[in-house]
């Protein structure tokens, strides 16, 4: 379990991360529009900001934490940009560090038609390349907990599924974290915590929230309530606003604030 409490973070002297509290138990989606501090609040999750409050990963602290392969793994680019090889070599040392399955990596590599990329360094490839890349070496670590940072940006329709075939098969406890709402009806039976403002709000169910719908101000027995651009919104099921389910990007809550 990721137990995290009374998180707070500041970066260039602003608040990113406003007191956050929440558990990762199970596959956990942590849904928001862009520049809501989700990014951050993963990277606090690996100690690679620094942070006040806890954050507990199988009651570890994350900031005591040392030499404990196959416990956390993340898809973030600067950990795999620190050494400079071409992306098979950079497999085969991540796996070796992290106790990782070699076999599995290469395998997940290929079914994401990476094959063509072996060869080439990461900083070369295209975005959604490196992107893919950084996932499967994520997913393959072995890791009891697995943070992925907007595995799906820039990655085309067909790696999606495949991607997402991966990640249901992984058998590991995932924290997604995505802007996308395009992705969500594949994971509808996920845990769910909403992102806005550096505060998050949940949990709720991924299924409950596609067919949910955005209201202004207070509703009794809202899914829940969540603060954008300083107006408060509840998410509810039933008619009665905006069908979520309908947005393009989670963007728009600021053109409803």
């Amino acid at each position: 379990m990721i137990r995290v409490a009374g998180l707070t973070a500041r970066l260039d002297g602003k608040p990113v991360l406003r007191g956050i509290d929440m558990e990762v138990e199970r596959n956990t989606v942590l849904l928001g529009p862009n520049g809501s501090g989700k990014s951050t609040l993963l990277r606090a999750l690996l100690g690679l900001v620094p942070y006040e409050g806890k954050v507990e990963v199988d009651g570890l602290e994350v900031r005591r934490i040392r030499a404990r392969p196959r416990l956390l793994a993340a898809n973030l680019a600067e950990i795999y940009y620190l050494v400079d090889l071409p992306v098979r070599k950079l497999i085969d040392l991540y796996m070796w560090l992290a106790e990782g399955d070699l076999g599995r990596a290469v395998e997940m590599a290929e079914a994401l038609g990476l094959r063509g990329v072996l060869g080439k360094k990461l900083w070369s490839l295209s975005s959604g390349e490196a992107k893919l890349v950084c996932n499967v070496m994520a997913l393959a670590v072995g890791a009891r907990h697995v943070l992925l940072d907007e595995p799906f940006e820039n990655v085309d329709p067909a790696r999606r599924r495949a991607l997402l075939g991966l990640i249901g098969e992984s058998g590991r406890t995932v924290l997604l974290v995505t802007h996308e709402l395009s992705v969500l009806r594949h994971l509808a039976d996920w845990d769910l915590y909403f992102m806005a403002e550096g505060k998050v709000y949940g949990k709720a169910r991924v299924g409950d929230l596609l067919d949910a719908y955005i209201t202004p101000g207070h509703v009794d027995g809202a899914l829940l309530e969540v603060e954008v651009g300083g107006a408060r919104m509840s998410i509810v099921k039933g008619g009665g606003g905006h069908r979520i389910g309908d947005f393009e990007s989670l963007d728009r809550l600021y053109e409803l604030a």
